[in-house]
């Protein structure tokens, strides 16, 4: 939906998605690919778990 898509969130700051869908409701939903060799960090699935339990959260699609 657009081509820079962010969430701010005070606990784990700034979050970028790669895309963004809108569901049959009208909920946009933010997708993150992890893509690569490199494993993800603790703080990286901490950010994920806290997202994931607590969002929704104010996503900007520009």
């Amino acid at each position: 939906m657009g081509l820079d898509t962010s969430c701010d969130n005070a606990a784990v700051g700034q979050r970028r998605y790669d895309a963004v869908v809108r569901t049959d409701s009208g909920d946009l939903w933010g997708i993150e690919y992890k893509s690569g060799g490199e494993s993800k960090t603790s703080q990286q699935n901490f950010n994920d778990m806290y997202m994931n339990k607590f969002g929704p959260a104010k996503v900007l699609v520009s």
